[in-house]
């Protein structure tokens, strides 16, 4: 349904976004989608962490969440989640109030069963995230929940102060509540005021059984993979007191890279039922009506490049008053028709999200590869002085990269490119001999299409985790070798070096838990090995 914007609303949104673009060049460096409002959350100074909301007043606004990334309902008397969040001069505070029929607990992987994943950074579109994972532990005799946290930020500063959290746990009728605080020093907010500006995204997770296919995972912002996709969070702001009204539910998913398809839903009909969807040049009203499990929701289809040409955010206003906006590189990917993506599209795509809200410099250092490099986010702090890039994605194989490499290698333009790849590849049967092939393809391509870069192959690394393998591993590191001689701009690092006991064994102090995956003190080791390629 097309129609005209109406002058008012055109003189809205134009005002709308000069005061966005206006803060946002005061606010900070990190590039934040256009027109996006913020979510306001309140200020609570009398708080008890004890599992009752009795401290919480009606006034604060009840956030719903109705359904998954992609608009499925779970049966409301099996699963509904609604939150509350609020601030003090302490920190961060949330109410989560779950109805689940059947209480399920993973002690070792909280988000394998029920519980609540909470993700937080200073502000959209941060790499300092913090990731809390709370389950009720009714197994244990308190009532205490269970708190673990999965540390991603970047920063030097931030990684010297240790998360923490104190959440507790209460058994209602229809399920169970959850209550806690977040102290913000982790964010470097160590005195919350209003005006403070933070991100946040929060997953209510459901399992009735032990590997339950069937489980629900309910996000509040429409964008999962939230440790690693900076920009996969609701921006918040906070304030004195409770402003705004209970929005509906926006869920936009692309299916087959063909469709979009919208899904709004609310738990109860809006005053006035009147929506309008614009992007772009394209406009629409709608209305909710009566939907499945007592919901009301509208359901929309377009045309992929009808709507979301010329990349123009989706935004969805009620009472002439924007309440949601997503641009669309955001939009969550479905796969029905079209061939099954490789295994890490999701995670390619949130390079391509990050490039895009910040385009990265050409003629960079690009480090790529599997979890070797993907794992080493504090590279700068290694190799410093150079402008780097770190390309990693953990679990991959040279044939992956050669995949890949039209989207995360040439776009680039390196002026160097370093690359660590076929610990997976023999780890996982590949022979040394197709290893080496793989990597003269990507060698080929590379000379056609970023001829003046010079290419860094890593030698294979000894493990713990693949003792069994070394042996073959170190004859492809001598072919690999041969093959980087035979080209001018071509070359090989052995990085062993140092990585071996005075036996010829990996040492057991240079790797994590896992005894594959490198420490501090590994990664110290292996830019020994890089430094005099990179400052040649």
């Amino acid at each position: 349904m097309k129609r005209m914007i109406s002058p008012i609303l055109s003189l809205f949104r134009v005002l709308f976004l000069l005061v966005i673009t206006n803060t946002a060049c005061k606010s900070g460096l990190i590039p934040q989608p256009a027109g996006e409002p913020p979510r306001f959350i309140t200020r609570l100074d009398s708080f008890r962490i004890d599992g009752d909301p009795g401290e919480w007043p009606d006034s604060l606004p009840v956030i719903r969440i109705l359904s998954d990334v992609s608009g499925n309902v779970p049966d409301t008397s099996d699963l509904s989640a609604c939150f509350r969040l609020a601030w003090n001069r302490y920190g961060l505070l949330v109410l989560a109030e779950i109805t689940d029929d059947s209480v399920y607990e993973d002690p070792e992987r909280f988000w394998n069963g029920d519980g609540m994943e909470l993700f937080i950074s200073p502000t959209k579109g941060s790499l300092d995230i913090v990731q809390f994972s709370v389950r009720p532990s009714f197994d244990l005799p308190d009532s205490d929940a269970a708190v673990i946290y999965y540390d991603h930020r970047r920063s030097g500063t931030l990684l010297q102060i240790s998360p923490a959290a104190i959440f507790r746990s209460c058994r209602i009728p229809s399920g169970y509540r959850l209550e806690g605080m977040i102290p913000l020093g982790v964010l470097g907010i160590n005195e919350p005021v209003p005006g403070t500006d933070m991100a946040i995204q929060l997953y209510i997770n459901d399992s009735d059984r032990e590997k339950d296919s069937s489980n629900y995972s309910l996000p509040w912002y429409p964008v999962r993979d939230s440790y690693r996709n900076p920009y996969a969070f609701f921006p918040v702001r906070f304030t004195l007191s409770a402003t705004g009204f209970e929005t509906p539910e926006v869920r936009a998913y692309v299916l087959d890279n063909k469709s979009l398809f919208i899904k709004i839903l609310s738990h109860q009909p809006p005053a006035e039922n009147k929506f309008l969807l614009v992007s772009g040049n394209v406009s629409g009203k709608f209305s909710l009506f009566p939907g499945e499990h007592g919901l009301y929701d509208k359901q929309l289809e377009f045309p992929l490049k009808k709507i979301a040409s010329g990349g123009q955010a989706l935004q969805f206003l009620l009472h002439d008053s924007l309440f949601f906006s997503i641009d669309p590189i955001l939009l969550h990917r479905v796969y029905k028709d079209a061939p099954t993506p490789n295994r890490f599209e999701d995670e390619i795509r949130i390079y391509e999200i990050i490039d895009h809200f910040r385009p990265p410099p050409q003629h960079a250092f690009l480090f790529t590869g599997s979890s070797t490099i993907r794992r080493w986010t504090d590279i700068g702090a290694y190799l410093p002085g150079i402008t780097l890039l770190n390309r990693g994605f953990g679990g991959s194989t040279m044939k992956d990269l050669n995949h890949f490499a039209e989207r995360i290698v040439f776009p680039y333009n390196p002026s160097r490119v370093f690359i660590y790849e076929g610990d997976n590849d023999l780890g996982g049967g590949t022979a040394p001999g197709e290893f080496i092939n793989d990597c003269r393809e990507f060698i080929e391509a590379c000379s056609k299409r970023i001829p003046d870069a010079e290419i860094w192959f890593l030698s294979i690394k000894p493990s713990l985790a693949r003792i069994r393998k070394w042996d073959e591993m170190q004859a492809a590191n001598r072919m690999l070798k041969d093959l980087a001689d035979r080209y001018d701009k071509v070359h090989f690092i052995d990085i062993s070096e140092g990585m071996l006991d005075l036996k010829g064994m990996p040492r057991k102090d240079i790797f994590v838990e896992d005894g594959l995956h490198l420490n501090a003190e590994g990664y110290g080791i292996l830019a020994r090995a890089i430094r005099p390629a990179v400052y040649e």
